[in-house]
């Protein structure tokens, strides 16, 4: 046992004073009894208001209990300690002859609903000791866990209303507008592009600088690129143009991951806001260097992250200049930037960058068309730092410039539809059986519901999407949340395979509907069902 708590002097209760001991302290109950825990076989001291007692810690699954200035002293191995827990004291009712008044099992898997001990696996017999000494041993039966629910055939319904933009739900919208300004302040959201010109467009290294989180982007009711607004993994870089097609029909899945909760983001917008530009990378020279007092960052917000009102303190800019070309947009980049600064633009503060709370990654549209500071010709772009940049730190490692060449979709119609969630029961039908083999990949987003019944809630109750993308899931019509299992690509994305179902949401006299929207259509050819213990 490499690490072991040491307590020194540690007053308990009522006088006593646990001089010393060698010993892990697990629990001190009711102010008589103390229980401590150690390798099997150790030799362990304990001194209890000066009396010092030697036990050997059992190496059997008998505790060992002793007696020590009239307090109940308790010794357990590694193991027995992981199969242990206090229980509560019971009063004498009409099925008992006299009162329980508490203390530590050995041998339990947790409580039941009554404080009653829980046989655990690979126990036979339970050894409870009562808060004054008295040791008991029960014989157990462990309950075997219940075979898991089967699920009935899956049904699937489409959404190719929406990928055509047909949905009765789409409304027109003057252009690209964040979820806030769209009254669709959680949850996925659909945009649909009309736009002129050759159905069959060449593809443009695309980037879209205003979006959140993911974007599915379909073209003629096909996929064609996911682009993240963000790393898809921690430690990889922020996410490059990627090379699509836009052009012809084409309609966006947009998935929002969630809003920061502390830090200088939060309240930060989701969806999609900007254009889709076709972009291609500045080299940017190395900055100039200005040594300098730390910014005011109070100009933009009324609370900064580890800063206070009115300090200043020795710091340094770094500044570079940028003409953009033919008045176009250009996208300014902080990856993984290590120094906290305000971003600004001809000397005008316009962001916070936290090189924690940032979340890594951000990207700034600088477009001469707006009312903002950015302009068509010569420009300063400074990272104003509250602190001189690190030794060693490259600036050019974690800054990049895109500038954008064209608006790809400034002539297009928009229009933008809710994500209302599980569809009407008419609408899921029996899936077509697959023409050999197992069912593939619908490459779109689709819903599943299946059916199942439960004999008990007593165990957890567990639903495993294996071998399905990303999605929602629902039971009972309740909203369960978020599983991601794997990317498009078939890239594992751990860690977590089981996804709890409530059992106050669980029917046990009827059906339970379980319904599972994938965002790649994977099929819940191998999803299932599964009781698993939690602790």
């Amino acid at each position: 046992q490499r690490v072991t708590w040491l307590l020194l002097e540690a007053k308990l209760s009522g006088g006593t004073t646990l001089d010393y001991t060698n010993l892990s302290p697990l629990a001190w109950l009711e102010e008589r009894m103390l229980v401590l825990s150690g390798p099997a076989g150790a030799e362990g001291l304990v001194s209890l208001d000066g009396a010092q007692v030697e036990v050997k810690v059992p190496t059997g699954k008998t505790p060992r209990v002793e007696s020590v200035n009239g307090l109940t002293l308790v010794v357990l191995s590694t193991a027995m300690a992981d199969a242990s827990y206090a229980y509560p004291a019971v009063p004498a009712d009409g099925d008992r002859v006299e009162a329980d008044p508490g203390g530590w099992v050995v041998g339990s898997a947790g409580l039941d609903a009554d404080g009653r001990p829980l046989p655990a696996k690979g126990w036979s017999t339970q050894f409870r000791i009562a808060v004054d000494g008295t040791a008991t041993k029960h014989r157990t039966t462990v309950v075997r866990r219940p075979t898991a629910p089967r699920l009935e055939a899956w049904q699937t319904a489409d959404v190719a209303d929406h990928l055509d933009g047909s949905a009765p739900a789409y409304r027109s919208i003057p252009g690209p507008q964040a979820f806030e300004q769209l009254g669709n302040d959680f949850g996925y959201g659909w945009v649909h592009l009309e736009l002129p010109g050759s159905a069959s467009p060449t593809p443009a290294k695309t980037l879209a600088p205003g979006a959140a989180d993911r974007l599915h982007v379909y073209r003629n009711g096909k996929f064609e690129k996911l682009i993240t607004a963000s790393p898809e993994s921690p430690g990889a870089l922020g996410p490059a143009p990627v090379s699509m097609r836009v052009g012809g029909a084409m309609t966006v899945l947009i998935d929002n991951l969630g809003r920061f909760n502390s830090g200088q983001r939060v309240g930060e917008t989701k969806g999609l806001w900007s254009h889709l530009y076709a972009a291609k990378p500045v080299k940017l020279p190395a900055p100039r260097r200005l040594p300098q007092p730390s910014p005011d960052p109070y100009e933009l917000q009324g609370w900064v992250f580890h800063q206070r009102r009115g300090d200043t303190r020795p710091a340094e800019g770094l500044v570079w200049t940028v003409k953009p070309t033919g008045r176009h947009p250009v996208v300014f980049e902080l990856d993984k930037f290590p120094a906290d600064a305000v971003l600004k633009v001809n000397g005008q503060p316009v962001a916070i960058w936290h090189h924690i709370a940032s979340a890594s990654f951000q990207r700034f549209l600088l477009d001469p068309a707006d009312d903002g500071p950015f302009t068509g010709g010569q420009n300063e772009i400074e990272l104003a730092l509250f602190d001189p940049l690190p030794e060693g730190v490259r600036p050019a490692a974690h800054v990049r410039l895109h500038q954008t060449t064209a608006n790809l979709t400034a002539k297009a119609k928009w229009s933008f539809a809710p994500w209302a969630g599980p569809p009407a029961d008419d609408a899921f039908a029996d899936p077509p059986a697959p023409a050999s083999g197992k069912a593939k990949p619908l490459d779109q987003p689709t819903w599943y519901r299946t059916t199942f019944r439960v004999a008990s809630t007593r165990c957890p109750l567990f639903f495993h999407p294996k071998g399905m993308s990303k999605g929602q899931f629902y039971l009972n019509g309740h909203n369960l949340g978020r599983y991601f299992i794997q990317t498009r690509d078939g890239e594992a994305v751990p860690p977590q395979s089981l996804y709890y179902l409530p059992e106050p949401w669980l029917n046990e006299d009827g059906d339970n509907v379980l319904t599972v929207f994938d965002e790649h259509g994977f099929p819940p050819t191998d999803a299932r069902l599964a009781y698993e213990e939690l602790g």
